[in-house]
């Protein structure tokens, strides 16, 4: 037997773009008439405990990024990038971590 695609083309496209956009609207009303929650279910746990080493590095405004180490004292949203790969390191956010 042929699928429904085959003997109205186009058909299924439109049909499937109308049960998500039915299913978003559900789910966008569900979520409005819902209580607003007070608190977090679950608190997830860090990946790893980090380097205290580094976390002092970065207290102190010494922000080592793709091999350059940079001297700031003030934050390090204000630091001016030296390079593209240290900006890139910077955003990634992976220092975080």
């Amino acid at each position: 037997m042929a699928s429904i695609d085959a003997v109205r083309p186009g058909w299924g496209g439109r049909l499937n773009e109308r049960w998500r956009d039915l299913a978003n609207a559900l789910t966008t009303l569900r979520a409005r008439l819902a209580p607003a929650p007070r608190a977090f279910v679950w608190q997830p746990q860090p990946r790893a405990v980090g380097s205290f080493a580094r976390a002092r590095q970065l207290c102190a405004g010494t922000f080592l990024f793709a091999g350059r180490l940079v001297q700031h004292s003030g934050p390090i949203w204000e630091v001016g990038p030296p390079s593209r790969e240290f900006a890139d390191a910077l955003q990634a956010f992976i220092w975080m971590d």
